[in-house]
């Protein structure tokens, strides 16, 4: 590479890195995810000034044969959205592309957190998804899947933003 190409090159990543300190006043949008009783910031939802934010995971999450016609809590699948750093007072939906699938009846839960793990007055609420497996006959190693989907609104200066998360789950019978 020429001296001219790394000094472009250069110039290129400053301009992407500073761009975002010279834009208006905007809410950082985080998604904070459930792990063990504690909370990890999963990702920051770009939003260029637009109004409607979407994001996509794909979760892997895992259930044993043992668990038939058991409620299960799926792991990794509770979340919340996060506002300019704060999960305090968000208001949260979470809704279900279907409320069966081949091999279990779906539903959703929430787990809360006291407000004081994040300076918060209130708990902090986190969604997610419940599996009760409810075929008798399925073998170790069969994936099931589907799409839960979290919704928020976040007012931020005056604005209004319209935050969903759409988790693509794959449950991995063990």
């Amino acid at each position: 590479m020429t001296i001219k190409g790394i000094l472009l090159a250069g110039v290129a990543l400053c301009s992407i890195s500073l761009s975002p300190a010279f834009a208006k006043s905007a809410p950082s949008i985080h998604v904070l995810a459930l792990h063990q009783g504690g909370a990890a910031v999963k990702s920051v939802m770009v939003h260029n000034k637009v109004a409607k934010l979407t994001s996509t995971f794909g979760i892997y999450s895992y259930i044993s044969t043992s668990d038939y016609k058991v409620k299960t809590p799926l792991v990794y699948t509770y979340y919340t959205f996060n506002n300019s750093g704060s999960p305090c007072n968000v208001k949260d939906k979470i809704k279900l592309s279907t409320k069966k699938t081949a091999y279990a009846k779906l539903s959703t839960a929430t787990e809360t957190v006291p407000g004081s793990y994040y300076s918060c007055s209130s708990p902090v609420t986190f969604y997610g998804d419940v599996y009760e497996l409810t075929a008798k006959k399925v073998t170790s190693g069969t994936e099931d899947s589907f799409v839960s989907t979290l919704t928020s609104k976040i007012v931020f200066n005056g604005t209004k933003y319209d935050a969903t998360l759409n988790l693509d789950l794959t449950v991995i019978i063990e």
